[in-house]
C-alpha cells in the first residue's frame, strides 16, 4: 500500500514537470519539409537562423512549419553523409534556439520532443545508456515516422543532442519512405542514436565551410570472426583497399588504435573517417603481422542511401507492366 501511495504522489508531479519542460521548449522544434522528395521530418532551431535534421530532405528549399503553425522557407547548407545531419537556414534571425548543454551522464532521463507520426510533441521518454565508437549517443528505444531530427532533451529542459536514427536492422522511417541504411545497427538490440551537442556544433562548422562532409570508404567485404577481427572476403575494384594491397582472407585486427572486433564497428570507423585521411590498418596475413596505410576515399553512389516512396513501390509491384 505505500508503495502504491508513493507512486500515485509520485506520477501527477512528474506528468506536470514533463509538461512544463514541453511548453519551455517546444519553439524551438518545428517540422520540415523537403519539397524535392516530399519528406517531412523534425527540425531542431540550434541558432536563430539555423535548424538542423536528419531526415533525407535532399538539397534546396525546405518548408518549415514553426509551432505558431507560421509557415517560412529556408534552404540546405549541406549535409553529412555519415550522420545524415542536414543544417538549413533561413533569412531573419526569427528562430527559437534553447538552452543547450553538453554534458550528459549514463542513466540520465531523456526526453525526445518531435514531429513524430506527423504530430509535434514528446516522442518518447527513456534513459541516455552511452556512446557509440564515435561519439554518438545511444537510447534504449526505437524512434518514430517523422522524429527524425527530433531534440533530445535533459529533465531541465536543455537540448543534449539531436536524434540521427534507428539502429533497428538498419532501417530509418520516415513519413510513407524507408531508408535502407546500415550505419547503426548495434549488437545490443533495438534501439535509436543521437548526435550531443559538442559533435553537432562541429558537423555544423565543418558544414558551413565546406558544404559537405563525406563519408569515408574502404571497398571491402568481410565476414566477423567471433570477436577477434574481420576477415576480408572480397576487395571492389579500384578501391582505396585494393590500392593498399588488402586482400581476401586478410583479417583486420586494428584500424589506428582501435581493435577491431566486428564488421559493423568497421564500417562505422571507416564511414566516419573523412575520404583522403590516411589510416593504418593492422592485418593478419597467414600469421604474418603486417601494417598498411590506406588512404580512405569516397563513398560510391551507389553504396549510400537507398529510399523507397512506399506507395510508389507498390504501385509497381501490384500493378501489371
Amino acid at each position: 500500500m505505500l508503495i502504491l501511495f508513493i507512486i500515485s504522489a509520485i506520477l501527477p508531479q512528474l506528468q506536470k514537470d514533463i509538461h512544463s519542460i514541453y511548453s519551455k521548449v517546444k519553439g524551438a522544434e518545428v517540422s520540415v519539409h523537403s519539397f524535392s522528395n516530399n519528406v517531412i521530418a523534425t527540425g531542431t532551431v540550434v541558432g536563430k537562423n539555423t535548424i538542423v535534421t536528419s531526415g533525407p530532405i535532399g538539397k534546396g528549399r525546405i518548408g518549415i512549419t514553426l509551432d505558431n503553425r507560421k509557415k517560412i522557407s529556408g534552404d540546405v547548407v549541406g549535409m553529412d553523409e555519415y550522420t545524415g545531419l542536414t543544417v538549413i537556414t533561413v533569412k531573419k534571425n526569427i528562430l527559437k534556439p534553447p538552452v543547450m548543454r553538453g554534458e550528459i551522464k549514463k542513466g540520465d532521463i531523456i526526453l525526445i520532443i518531435g514531429n513524430g507520426y506527423s504530430k509535434m510533441g514528446i516522442d518518447g521518454i527513456g534513459f541516455f545508456k552511452g556512446y557509440t565508437d564515435e561519439g554518438l549517443g545511444i537510447i534504449a528505444m526505437p524512434m518514430h515516422s517523422g522524429s527524425n531530427g527530433a531534440g533530445i532533451y535533459n529533465i531541465n529542459g536543455e537540448l543534449v543532442g539531436v536524434l540521427l536514427g534507428t539502429m533497428r536492422n538498419g532501417i530509418q522511417i520516415f513519413d510513407k519512405k524507408v531508408v535502407f541504411n546500415t550505419h547503426w545497427v548495434n549488437d545490443e538490440g533495438e534501439g535509436s542514436v543521437f548526435i550531443p551537442i559538442n559533435l553537432l556544433f562541429q558537423k555544423i562548422n565543418k558544414i558551413r565551410k565546406g558544404g559537405s562532409i563525406e563519408k569515408g570508404w574502404l571497398g571491402i567485404k568481410g565476414e566477423d570472426i567471433g570477436g577477434k577481427g574481420v576477415k576480408v572476403t572480397d576487395v571492389v575494384d579500384g578501391s582505396p583497399a585494393e590500392d593498399a594491397g588488402l586482400g581476401k582472407g586478410d583479417i583486420i585486427k586494428k584500424v589506428g588504435h582501435r581493435d577491431i572486433r566486428s564488421m559493423k564497428q568497421l564500417r562505422r570507423i571507416i564511414e566516419n573517417t573523412a575520404p583522403g585521411k590516411v589510416r593504418k590498418i593492422y592485418i593478419d596475413r597467414g600469421g604474418k603481422k603486417i601494417v598498411k596505410k590506406v588512404k580512405i576515399g569516397t563513398i560510391p553512389e551507389k553504396y549510400k542511401k537507398i529510399i523507397i516512396n512506399i506507395p510508389d513501390f507498390l504501385q509497381k509491384v501490384i500493378t501489371p507492366e
